[in-house]
């Protein structure tokens, strides 16, 4: 092998070397999404059945990803809405989820189904999905679906 292909292998080994380590910084430094306090979310209340709850609307991507993530306490009588444009199959999980939900999935203003999801433990995450289409989901804390007699069919104001 001549010089001059040694060293046109080093400068190529150099050059791949310096785009990996490009790369490699790039794709590391990108921060991730900013977590909203959830006093940056609009709130309503809402009426399910005969229970009131104040709700933080969760409306735009950035809010409907960050749910409830992070949050240690919820008061009993709040809870989150999201609102999606169209009805869908629709699946949720606990990453970052610090407290048991109920899941409410509503279509139409009519509670369709009930689910219940974990707080997230050992890391390990749960996955729950809508089993008919849903345009709006309303999380709550465990066991406010029960305490407040909610239940299939029950209207959303």
């Amino acid at each position: 092998m001549s010089e001059r292909m040694k060293k046109q292998i080093g400068i190529f080994s150099l050059l791949g070397f310096a785009c990996i380590l490009i790369i490699f910084f790039v794709s590391t430094s990108r921060k991730a999404p900013a977590i909203l306090p959830l006093t940056a979310f609009e709130s309503n209340v809402v009426r399910v059945g005969k229970a009131s709850f104040t709700v933080f609307i969760a409306d735009t991507p950035q809010r409907k990803a960050q749910g409830l993530m992070y949050v240690r306490e919820l008061p009993p009588d709040r809870g989150m809405l999201f609102i999606f444009e169209k009805s869908q199959i629709l699946s949720f999980y606990n990453k970052n989820t610090l407290i048991p939900l109920d899941i409410l999935w509503i279509k139409n203003g009519i509670v369709e189904e009930l689910s219940s999801l974990p707080a997230i433990k050992d890391g390990n995450i749960v996955f729950i999905t809508s089993h008919q289409p849903a345009d709006r989901v309303i999380e709550l804390n465990a066991g406010s679906a029960m305490r407040n007699n909610i239940s299939v069919g029950d209207k959303i104001e």
